[in-house]
C-alpha cells in the first residue's frame, strides 16, 4: 500500500469516527456504557424514574430538580469510573431551550439515595414540552402572569379554589386589590369572582383572582402571602 494510499485509509476512517462520535454526542438519551459495580447496584433493584430540570452546580456536579416535589438531588452517574461521557452530553445538548431560555425537562432513570440526597444515574431522556404532563406542586409567580385558570391548572396543583360574586366580597386587605380594577357602578354588580390560590414554595402561598372574559377566566390581579396568616 503506498504513502498516498494509507493516508486516504487513514482519513476515512478519521472522519468515520467523528461522525460516530458527533451521532453519538447528539443522540437525545444518554445511557451507562457499560457496566461497573456502580451500575449494577442502580441496576440490581427496581429502577426508579424522574421528570425534572437539571443545572450544572460546578463544571462535574449537576443539581437535578424533580418537576412534582420540587426537591433537589445531585446526579451520580453510576458509569463514572467506566466511561464518563455525561457531561460531553450535557455540553452537546444543553440545560435550557436556546430560544425560549426556559430550562429543559430530562426523564432521569437510576437509583435514589434520599439519605445523602442523591440518584445514581443509569440513563438521561431529554423530553419535548409536549412530553411534560406532570403538575408542577409550586407555581412561579411571574411566570403565572398573564396567564388563564385553564393553562395554570394544567401546569400546577392549585390547594384551594372558590367562585363569589364581586358585590358579595368582603372587604379586606386580602382582596381590596381586586377592587381597584372595578369602578364604583361595577362593584354593586354580580359580577363571578373566581379565587384561586397555589403554593410559591413551603412557606409562601399566591392567590390569584379571575373574572370571565371570551369565555376564559382571565387574571386581574395576584397576592402573595405567609401560610398561617389569616386572610
Amino acid at each position: 500500500m503506498n504513502k498516498t494510499v494509507k493516508i486516504a485509509v487513514a482519513l476515512i476512517i478519521v472522519i468515520a469516527l467523528g461522525m460516530i462520535g458527533f451521532a453519538y454526542l447528539n443522540q437525545e438519551e444518554w445511557t451507562t456504557n457499560s457496566n461497573c459495580a456502580n451500575c449494577e447496584l442502580a441496576e440490581s433493584g427496581k429502577p426508579q424514574r424522574l421528570i425534572g430540570t437539571i443545572k450544572a452546580e460546578t463544571e462535574n456536579k449537576m443539581l437535578f430538580t424533580q418537576l412534582e416535589s420540587g426537591k433537589t438531588y445531585y446526579l451520580i452517574p453510576c458509569d463514572v469510573q467506566c466511561d464518563n461521557h455525561l457531561n460531553q452530553w450535557f455540553k452537546q445538548i444543553g440545560f435550557t431551550d436556546v430560544a425560549t431560555k426556559q430550562p429543559l425537562y430530562f426523564d432521569i432513570e437510576g437509583k435514589l439515595d434520599t439519605i445523602k440526597q442523591e440518584f445514581l444515574l443509569s440513563s438521561v431522556l431529554l423530553l419535548n414540552e409536549d412530553e411534560v404532563t406532570i403538575k408542577q406542586k409550586y407555581i412561579e409567580p411571574e411566570k403565572a402572569k398573564n396567564q388563564t385558570l385553564i393553562a395554570l391548572k394544567k401546569k400546577y396543583n392549585s390547594i384551594s379554589e372558590a367562585t363569589f360574586p364581586l358585590n358579595e366580597a368582603s372587604v379586606s386587605e386580602f382582596r381590596i386589590a381586586i377592587y381597584n380594577h372595578f369602578s364604583e357602578t361595577e362593584r354593586k354588580q354580580s359580577t363571578p369572582i373566581k379565587e384561586v390560590t397555589w403554593e410559591v414554595n413551603e412557606t409562601t402561598l399566591l392567590t390569584i383572582w379571575f373574572i370571565q372574559k371570551e369565555n376564559e377566566w382571565r387574571p386581574i390581579e395576584q397576592y402573595q402571602w405567609q401560610k398561617g396568616t389569616e386572610c
